[in-house]
């Protein structure tokens, strides 16, 4: 029964995958002030570049149908999607959260008047100091 729920599980996102990269390479077509359509946006091209997420969409329908057609040989196989929410996992970490936690130039932010304002009281109060 778990080998027909993972099989499911995996058309399902296979198709979900390929859904959405024909709705991102889809046209669209407005219509001009004659009244005929014109092309207003040619969609996303999925073969340029890398490393977009048209790739992982790619990537991910690759990931289930071979897994799919590895289960055919051994059970054991399933395991290998687990491959893919560390991927996830992974990728969420390298772009979104450790450049964002280990960012360089986190110093705090001083209002240029606050500082001019403080450098003032330091210098009135090393002159006071005299």
């Amino acid at each position: 029964m778990r080998y027909i729920v993972l099989s499911v599980l995996c058309v399902i996102a296979s198709l979900a995958s390929y859904k959405f990269m024909s709705y991102m390479s889809t046209p669209t077509f407005e219509q001009n002030e004659r009244g005929n359509s014109q092309l207003a946006d040619a969609g996303l091209d999925l073969n340029i570049g890398s490393g977009g997420i048209a790739e992982y969409a790619k990537d991910l329908i690759l990931a289930c149908c071979i897994v799919q057609a590895l289960s055919l040989i051994h059970n054991g196989f399933w395991l290998l999607l687990l491959f893919v929410p560390g991927r996830v996992c992974y990728l969420f970490w390298v772009h979104i959260l450790a450049p964002w936690i280990f960012d360089p130039n986190q110093s705090p932010t001083i209002n240029e008047k606050k500082q001019k304002k403080q450098e003032r009281r330091m210098k009135r109060m090393q002159n006071a100091g005299r």
